[in-house]
């Protein structure tokens, strides 16, 4: 049984990265601290008195798997050093550098030297003589097979499914693996952060290294569901409750219920029933109040983890840049709601990480909506003063002989003033880069001339943790209907992009631990925020009583912070007493008035969206004339419910719009861009976006969000 645990140990990174160096390096003579400086705006790389490009290669062969794998890392160190990459990172496995055997456990200051240095020993010394510096990627949340045979019922502290799966990593806060953990990482960085090839280190968080539980994309189910962390949660119940049992029952509404015999919610099913889609799409998500609090514990344990291991690696080494995978920006995360891969602002808050990235594949296509979420990413860290780069991956829709698309994804890295890494991919099945790709790539990034991103005056708000509870899925035909309002939102990000438009993204977090933030924006766009608290409220309140822009979208301020109905956080943000009601009609059509409006520039009169399945957003409904607001769009099977309008400077959009890119045509959507350039103009907003790679809109949304999705496989 326990040796089961060797042949799918060391999850397979399917999520590889790099750092980056520049083409003029000749470091590598001498160790040297590392760190980000700001030059021109810019967070900028330096390696002693130098700067780098970031600008690296990925391995996923794994040195100590066979000599194949080995010699595969060195040929990686010997194109950076052809094709002007600054540096390799260096896919390690803690567990296969330590195979040694054990009646006892070992002591935790002792964990380097039962590991096996000699082929690590080898690449940094080659890659020293090439000048090519080396970031280890060190896959330490899977142990030594002496840890499972010494420890009885190892099983109760791997990570469990709902459905009673185990995956090979380590529940979250396992004390006893944590001490033996720590030492091991410490051992790395102790080796090497004197070594003049010694770079960095990338710290692996999570089941793919993506900021993650197990779950979505790459497992089935809901994590964690271990006997620790069944525990973990109990005591964490305790805690938030104060002891209070009758607390927690209320909370529950489950008067049977205590601190010994609280369970792990399980998720509520997929969806194949088309009205009880809809009525999700307009609900609140998961109301149930013992969801809540599971995933609140979900998060603080990951941060919990998280936390713990940057210090245990700055500890060790303050004088090198630490570098993490950070969650998609804004709603990029969609795929990943299940395994929690969402907190990206956490990375923002932290200031201990220097450089983070993200991990998307190079399709034959590049869509204008995947890139505006590259675009969100790159910016939201960048002008917060962060090191950003993308890592990207090869798919199988891309030809071996293809530089084009590679040759775009490096221009948009310089025009940026972020990075760029290519990984190896061989784990998952994907191809590898060519060499001609690689240098393609390369010869891109150094031929352009770096850019500069700066925070606009417009800004897309994102709530992070209520993204938690819109996880159901449809099934079969309904699948394009999962997560309607993230993706609505995450869309409209494209419909800016594409309409020329600027755009920074904002996270409620960042709100409330910093009200003033707002004072930066002219105006905000409150873009399916459909779960709201007071305080919260009283800050976007506060926010437009001050001239503040609201540009309010969607289902946005209909539910509380738990998912219940609640109409209060919508009608103070509209500034209305009147009562709201709700239009209970789907796959309607709407159109402009033909009102003489600024906001109506171009299109008065024109189809605001056509009769389609993807309207599927109920209309709020209030008296406009007596509060004062002026119709801009109405239904056109009722006349008498508005769409859109306006008033001062509150303006609503109820409707879908992101999602407008499923079924509208380009003449179509230029209608709503025309829509979205007003808007900006209607708030003194002069913020375009500069010369961009030629790229095309979506026609299937499904095409950006769905991923070739493979078993892990051992590296």
């Amino acid at each position: 049984m326990k040796k089961l645990i060797i042949g799918i140990i060391c999850i397979a990174l399917v999520i590889p990265y790099g750092l980056a160096g520049s083409t003029t390096n000749d470091g590598c003579k001498g160790s040297q601290k590392s760190y980000i400086k700001i030059v021109d705006g810019n967070p900028t790389l330096f390696v002693g008195d130098k700067p780098l490009d970031i600008l690296g290669l990925r391995t996923t062969s794994n040195p100590y798997k066979s000599d194949e794998a080995y010699q595969n890392v060195i040929e990686y160190i010997d194109k950076a050093a052809k094709y002007g990459y600054s540096y390799v990172t260096v896919m390690l496995c803690w567990y296969r550098m330590d195979t040694t055997k054990h009646e006892t456990f070992p002591e935790p200051e002792d964990v380097g030297k039962l590991m096996d240095w000699e082929k690590l020993d080898e690449i940094f010394n080659y890659a020293r003589s090439k000048n090519v510096y080396i970031v280890p990627l060190f896959w330490h949340n899977v142990p030594p097979q002496w840890w499972f045979d010494l420890t009885p019922n190892y099983e109760d502290f791997l990570q469990t499914s709902d459905k009673g799966e185990i995956v090979p990593m380590m529940s979250f806060n396992v004390p006893n693996f944590q001490k033996y953990e720590d030492e091991a990482i410490k051992a790395v960085i102790n080796r090497y952060k004197n070594h003049p090839a010694y770079l960095g280190f990338l710290l692996q968080f999570g089941y793919s290294n993506e900021d993650n539980y197990p779950g979505a994309p790459y497992v089935e189910g809901w994590f964690d569901y271990s006997p620790f962390a069944k525990q973990r949660f109990r005591e964490w119940l305790k805690e938030k409750y104060n002891h209070n049992v009758s607390s927690l029952q209320e909370a529950w509404n489950n008067f049977s219920v205590n601190f010994e015999n609280a369970e792990t919610p399980k998720p509520l099913p997929d969806i194949t029933n088309p009205t009880e889609m809809v009525d999700w799409i307009n609900s609140g998500g998961d109301s149930r109040r013992r969801f809540y609090d599971w995933q609140l514990f979900r998060l603080e344990e990951k941060r919990k983890a998280r936390n713990h291991l940057i210090d245990v690696v700055k500890s060790a080494d303050p004088d090198h840049v630490l570098i993490m995978t950070s969650p998609s920006v804004g709603g990029g995360s969609i795929l990943f709601i299940n395994s929690m891969a969402l907190d990206y602002d956490e990375y923002f808050f932290s200031p201990e990480v220097d450089i983070v990235h993200v991990n998307p594949g190079i399709h034959k296509t590049w869509h204008i909506v995947d890139k505006a979420g590259k675009y969100a990413f790159v910016k939201y860290f960048e002008t917060r003063g962060k090191a950003a780069f993308i890592k990207w991956e090869s798919r199988d829709d891309l030809p071996p002989d293809n530089v084009e698309e590679l040759e775009k994804r490096a221009v948009f890295a310089r025009e940026t003033g972020s990075g760029l890494a290519l990984w190896e991919n061989k784990i998952q099945g994907f191809p590898e880069f060519t060499d001609e790709q690689i240098r393609a790539a390369a010869e891109a990034f150094h031929s352009t001339s770096e850019g500069r991103l700066k925070k606009s005056k417009f800004a897309m708000i994102d709530d992070t943790f209520s993204n938690c509870f819109d996880y159901r899925k449809g099934k079969e035909n309904l699948k394009v209907y999962s997560h309607f309002k993230l993706v609505d939102r995450a869309m409209l990000r494209g419909l800016l992009y594409s309409a020329g438009l600027d755009f920074d993204v904002v996270t409620t977090n960042e709100i409330l631990a910093n009200p003033d933030i707002l004072k930066n924006y002219r105006a905000i766009a409150l873009s399916n925020l459909y779960r709201m608290n007071d305080e919260l409220l009283d800050i976007l309140v506060d926010y437009r009583n001050s001239g503040g822009g609201l540009f309010i979208q969607g289902i946005t301020g209909l539910y509380d912070k738990y998912g219940e109905r609640e109409t209060k956080y919508l009608k103070q943000l509209l500034g209305i007493n009147s009562t709201i009601q709700e239009y209970k009609g789907t796959c309607y059509s709407w159109t402009y008035s033909n009102a003489d409006e600024p906001l109506l520039k171009d299109i008065s009169g024109m189809q605001g969206d056509k009769k389609s399945n993807y309207n599927m957003y109920y209309i709020p409904i209030f008296d406009y004339e007596k509060e004062g607001y002026k119709v801009l769009g109405y239904l056109d099977e009722n006349t008498e419910i508005a769409t859109v309008g306006y008033k001062g400077n509150v303006v609503f959009w109820f409707p879908r719009q992101g999602m407008q890119v499923m079924d509208l045509n380009d003449e179509e959507l230029e209608i709503t861009e025309q829509f979205l350039r007003n808007l900006y103009d209607f708030y003194g907003i002069d913020d375009t976006l500069g010369p961009m790679v030629h790229i095309k809109k979506p026609n299937n949304y499904l095409y950006i969000l769905d991923k070739e999705i493979l078993p892990l496989k051992t590296p």
